[in-house]
């Protein structure tokens, strides 16, 4: 049976992942808003729950898929948001790809059946000011 620890396993196996890339200056599971975020704190990375996904088959275990969104922050400092926020978004998407051998399937060490993107990156390029966004669609096959 699945239980609320397997769910804070997984989060904390995503959360590590991240955190290991190195590239954030900031990385927290608590999301603030991006005016809130000091520019020497950039790039950051929030974790965020979006909920979960329950589908049930009879005679057959539920499977449950975890949500989450990933908020980056970057400042521009003046230049195109391009090529300050596309190397970022690269590593991330390297990071939750998964391996090019065996089955295909990201598990993070084996604590899911797989974590993946899925769904619109959305992407707010800074227009109106410095600060670039992206919000990147993770979801975590649990059971």
């Amino acid at each position: 049976m699945f239980s609320i620890a397997n769910r804070e396993v997984a989060y904390l196996a995503l959360f590590s992942k991240l955190t290991a890339l190195g590239t954030f200056k900031l990385v927290t599971r608590r999301l603030k808003h991006w005016q809130d975020t000091a520019p020497e704190d950039q790039p950051a990375l929030f974790m965020e729950h979006n909920g979960e996904v329950t589908q049930q088959v009879r005679g057959q275990p539920a499977r449950v898929v975890l949500e989450v969104s990933l908020w980056i922050y970057v400042r521009s400092n003046g230049q195109e948001v391009g090529p300050v926020l596309n190397p970022i978004l690269d590593v991330v998407s390297d990071a939750l790809a998964p391996p090019k051998n065996g089955d295909h399937t990201q598990t993070l060490k084996g604590v899911v059946h797989h974590c993946w993107i899925e769904g619109q990156t959305q992407i707010f390029e800074g227009d109106l000011g410095e600060e670039a966004v992206a919000i990147i669609p993770v979801k975590l096959l649990v059971t």
